[in-house]
């Protein structure tokens, strides 16, 4: 740990949350975080994201080097420990998010960020996506810096409040947390907050969440696939991923709620709202085809959608074998400039072979 430096270097098998409870002593904290409990390996390999990103970013922007084996066993280490660098091509930033197919990263230099001082958590509960989604723009918008801004449709709140510490609103809800140096500049913050809620049609808001209250939820939101796979037992389900830029998260939103309604699907909708992420679950007995199909078609459309907005079929779960068919749609002709690349550097094909390029 370099905590004079905001610094620590690791290796890829070290979990991040376990990371997190030793950096705690210094008072610092690797800031992606993902919901389950993930190696840093991993993170790398998929860029992973999470509840904070709105604040610090996914984990390629909390990367300064790495080190890497590459195809043919030679070893090399990308940048430095210098938070400025413009010496060459970025190569630390190549391998994140990768898949692991261009080499295998042995080694990490992360960027840490101190614990805030005060936290300052609410709820709010709308009756309708449109005006949570307006809600999230207008807080990004107006520069209150939230940490996190989650958005949960009814289907996802029902099931959450089947956790005996939590008791949600009923309707769509926000979960957004606040943190600072200063309680007087979090209280001023948080005050702007429930305005601009109260302003989009809030039906109901709850502030000064204390850290027990606040860790409870931040818990409930991390475990919410589990409870969902507890609610919908011995179902199949269909998880999507899509991002677009924040501008247009009120039309990906609004559009995906009606597309669940149009195709007679039953699933929850749960998104990092704050920076464009949106996720569905979709659940299905296992032997209804038609709902899978539809399902399928779902997944579709949401990625033809956010493509269309300037967005990404992945925002954070990545390509592997899915989402390898829309490549194509997503990147046009630098898709070749990837190949090259994936090709130079494996030129046997022997590092995750079959992921993130279509079949050809």
């Amino acid at each position: 740990v370099h905590d004079q430096d905001f610094q620590a270097t690791v290796q890829p098998g070290l979990f991040y949350k376990d990371m997190n409870k030793t950096l705690a002593a210094y008072g610092l904290f690797f800031a992606p975080d993902p919901g389950a409990n993930a190696s840093i390996g991993g993170m790398l390999a998929n860029n992973a994201a999470g509840i904070r990103t709105v604040r610090y970013g996914a984990t390629r922007d909390n990367i300064l080097a790495l080190e890497v084996v590459l195809a043919n066993g030679e070893i090399i280490r990308t940048g430095s420990r210098s938070v400025k660098q413009s010496a060459g091509y970025d190569l630390t930033h190549l391998f994140v998010g990768s898949e692991g197919t261009l080499g295998i990263i042995t080694e990490a230099t992360l960027k840490l960020a101190p614990i805030p001082e005060h936290f300052s958590a609410a709820t709010a509960a709308f009756p309708t996506v449109q005006q949570a989604a307006q809600v999230v723009f207008e807080i990004i918008g107006s520069g209150l810096e939230p940490n996190a801004l989650e958005l949960l449709d009814e289907l996802a709140v029902n099931i959450i409040n089947t956790e005996p510490s939590i008791n949600l609103p009923p309707g769509i809800n926000l979960f957004m947390e606040f943190s600072g140096a200063s309680e007087t500049n979090l209280h001023e913050r948080m005050k702007l907050v429930e305005a601009i809620c109260h302003e989009n049609g809030c039906k109901s808001y709850a502030k000064g969440m204390g850290r027990e209250g606040r860790a409870q939820l931040w818990e409930a939101r991390h475990r919410l696939f589990e409870i969902e796979l507890r609610y919908f037992p011995g179902q199949d389900y269909l998880l999507t991923d899509s991002s677009v830029p924040i501008s247009q998260y009120p039309k990906l939103a609004t559009t995906t709620a009606d597309l669940i309604e149009e195709l007679g699907l039953t699933g929850s909708i749960v998104s990092h709202a704050g920076d464009g992420n949106l996720h569905t679950t979709i659940f299905f007995p296992k032997d209804d085809h038609q709902s899978r199909q539809n399902a399928v078609t779902l997944n579709k459309k949401i990625v033809e959608l956010a493509i269309s907005l300037n967005g990404t079929s992945t925002g954070e779960h990545g390509v592997g074998i899915g989402k390898a068919q829309y490549m194509p749609q997503e990147h046009g002709p630098d898709l070749t400039v990837m190949q090259n690349i994936k090709h130079t550097l494996d030129p046997k094909n022997i590092l995750n072979p079959g992921k993130i390029f279509p079949s050809r």
